[in-house]
């Protein structure tokens, strides 16, 4: 939120359920937090999602054709960012440090440079393909019949 706290955006956080808001101090003035958010109800009207880079996070961002800025610091984190970054739908900054100037920066970046929406919203097309949860329940019931 301060490396977002003079820029031109509204900035939505989303906490967590086991944080309280308070803890973060004032709030800047285009900053809401809240503790928790779905994704499918946030990710459609947002312009780029900041995150670790989790798989749901990352995957709810991709099916809404937004770019990422991700932060990661462990676990699959890292591989998705720099996938993402591979992909040219992300900027990548150090999870650890959480410099503001980088994630400004970052920001900035995905959301003038049209190119990071152009391979966002393809990514968005190759996910639509794919098949949805009926289908591959039918796929791995006739693979668990084939043996």
């Amino acid at each position: 939120m301060e490396a977002l706290a003079d820029e031109p955006v509204n900035v939505i956080a989303t906490v967590g359920r086991t944080m309280e808001r308070g803890e973060l101090g004032v709030l800047p003035a285009n900053a809401h937090v809240e503790n928790y958010l779905p994704n499918w109800l946030l990710l459609p009207s947002v312009d780029v999602v900041v995150c670790y880079g989790g798989f749901n996070t990352v995957m709810g961002a991709l099916q809404c054709a937004r770019p990422l800025v991700l932060a990661p610091f462990g676990a699959d984190q890292p591989v998705h960012a720099a996938r993402c970054a591979a992909l040219g739908v992300g900027r990548v900054v150090d999870g650890e440090a959480l410099d503001p100037a980088e994630i400004r920066l970052a920001v900035r970046t995905v959301i003038d440079e049209p190119s990071y929406r152009v391979a966002a919203t393809e990514i968005q097309d190759e996910i639509a393909l794919l098949p949805d949860l009926k289908a591959a329940a039918a796929i791995v019931e006739r693979a668990r019949n084939v043996r």
